[in-house]
C-alpha cells in the first residue's frame, strides 16, 4: 500500500477500455449487431467482431477521439482518487496481455493507484466502442458493442489487502464469481471492513434469467454480499429486480415505501438509489428515506457513460466521511451530471474544489429539497 496520509481503499471489479467516436448523423454510421438507447446495460458479446465495425468506421472516414480505461471499478476509483487525492488506493482486476491492457495500467498508474494484484492473462483485454448520434427523430441515441471474453479470471476473495479502511466491491466476472463474491465478502465482514457493493450485470441477470445456470446458488451470493454491507448502490430498476417487483411504478409517493422495505429485508446499512432525471433516493441506518432531484447540467448532454460511477465515487466518499445520506444524494448526483457533460466520463474528472464549488453554487430549493426527509 502507498504511505499516503487518507484511507485505504480496496476496489475490486472487471476493467475495459471504451474507444470513443465523434457524434455521427444515422445514415453515417454502418450497421451494428446491437443498438441502445442512452441508459440501457451496454449489451455485450464473448465473440470479438468489434475489430471489423472499427475498420467500417474508419472507412467511412471516421476516426476515434480517444480511448480510455473504463469500467465500472476503474471509473470509480479514478473519480475517488480526484476526490480524495491523499488515500491511497488498491485495485483487483484483470486485462489482456495486449496494447488495451497497457493503457489500462499505464492509466491507472498516472493516477497513483496501486495495480500489484492487476491480474494480467494472455488474450484481448475486455473493449467496447462507443458512438454517440442522433436519430432522424432528433434523440440522441448511442451505439454500443462490448467485448467480453468466455473466461474472466475474478480472484477477489484470494487477494483482499488486510489493512484497508473500507472497499468498493464492484460486477465480477468469471465463471467462480458467486465463490468469489460469497468468500470475498465474508472476509471483508470477519475484518470489520466496511463495503460498498454495486452489482453488476452479471450477477443481477440471475435474477432476470429463471433459466441461469445454478442460479441459487448465485442469487444466494448477491443477497450474502449485501447483507451487513456499508452501501448497496443500484438504480431503481434494480432494486426493483432485488425486490422482485414487476411492472412500473406509476405512482412515484409509492418508491419510499419500496425503499424502507428493501432496508428491512436486504439488511444493508443504507441504499443509495439512482432514478436517472428523476434524481436519487437514500436510506439511512437509522431507516430514514430521502430525496435529491437531479442537479442541473451545465449545457447539453454529451455522454452518459460512467454517470452512475461517478455518483457512487462521491457519494460514497461523502457517505463514509459524514454518514450523512442527504449531503452523500447531493454529492452524487452533482458529480453524475458534471460526467454527462463530456462525451466521456475521463475527459475531465473534478477535483474536490471544482465538485465542492459545484454543490455550493446549487438553488437554494435544490438544496432544501435534498434535506427533506421522505419517511415511508
Amino acid at each position: 500500500m502507498s504511505e499516503r496520509t487518507g484511507p485505504q481503499i480496496y476496489l475490486a471489479g472487471t476493467s475495459t477500455v471504451d474507444v470513443h467516436y465523434p457524434l455521427c448523423p444515422e445514415e453515417q454510421l454502418p450497421i451494428f449487431v446491437h443498438q441502445a438507447p442512452i441508459g440501457d446495460k451496454v449489451p455485450t458479446s464473448n465473440i470479438d467482431i468489434i475489430s471489423s465495425h472499427r475498420l467500417d468506421l474508419q472507412n467511412a472516414g471516421v476516426t476515434p477521439l480517444l480511448e480510455t480505461s473504463g469500467g465500472n471499478a476503474l471509473s470509480i476509483v479514478k473519480r475517488m482518487a480526484k476526490l480524495l487525492p491523499n488515500s491511497a488506493y488498491t485495485i483487483r482486476t484483470w486485462t489482456g496481455n495486449d496494447r488495451y491492457g497497457k493503457i489500462i495500467k499505464e492509466d491507472l498508474t498516472a493516477d497513483g493507484i496501486v495495480t500489484d494484484i492487476i491480474e494480467i492473462t494472455e488474450g484481448i483485454t475486455p473493449h467496447g466502442l462507443v458512438v454517440p448520434r442522433y436519430t432522424h427523430e432528433g434523440k440522441l441515441d448511442r451505439t454500443i458493442f462490448s467485448y467480453k471474453p468466455e473466461q474472466i479470471p475474478s480472484g477477489f476473495a484470494d487477494n483482499i489487502p488486510s489493512q484497508i479502511n473500507f472497499a468498493i466491491v464492484n460486477s465480477l466476472s468469471g465463471s467462480d464469481w458467486p465463490k468469489q463474491l460469497k468468500e470475498g465478502t465474508k472476509k471483508l465482514k470477519n475484518n470489520k471492513t466496511p463495503y460498498i457493493y454495486t452489482p453488476g450485470s452479471t450477477q443481477l441477470n440471475a435474477f432476470k434469467n429463471t433459466e441461469t445456470e445454478n442460479r441459487l446458488d448465485k442469487l444466494n451470493a448477491v443477497f450474502d454480499a449485501i447483507e451487513g454491507s456499508y452501501i448497496l448502490s443500484v438504480n431503481l430498476d434494480e432494486l426493483m429486480l432485488l425486490m422482485r417487483v414487476k411492472g412500473v411504478i406509476t405512482d412515484r409517493n409509492h418508491i419510499p415505501n419500496l425503499i424502507k422495505k428493501a432496508h428491512q429485508e436486504l439488511k444493508s446499512h443504507a441504499l443509495l438509489i439512482t432514478d436517472g432525471k428523476n434524481g436519487a433516493f437514500g436510506i439511512d441506518k437509522k431507516g430514514k428515506v430521502w430525496h435529491v432531484s437531479a442537479a442541473p447540467v451545465k449545457g447539453n448532454v454529451k455522454g452518459t457513460l460512467g454517470a452512475g460511477d461517478a455518483f457512487i465515487s462521491a457519494a460514497a466518499i461523502k457517505y463514509f466521511e459524514s454518514e450523512d445520506i442527504a449531503d452523500s444524494l447531493t454529492w452524487g448526483s452533482v458529480n453524475g451530471a458534471m460526467a454527462v457533460e463530456e462525451i466521456s466520463a475521463h475527459d475531465h474528472i473534478p477535483t474536490r474544489a471544482e465538485l465542492e464549488a459545484r454543490v455550493l453554487a446549487l438553488p437554494p430549493s435544490e438544496i432544501k429539497e435534498a434535506k427533506v426527509s421522505r419517511a415511508a
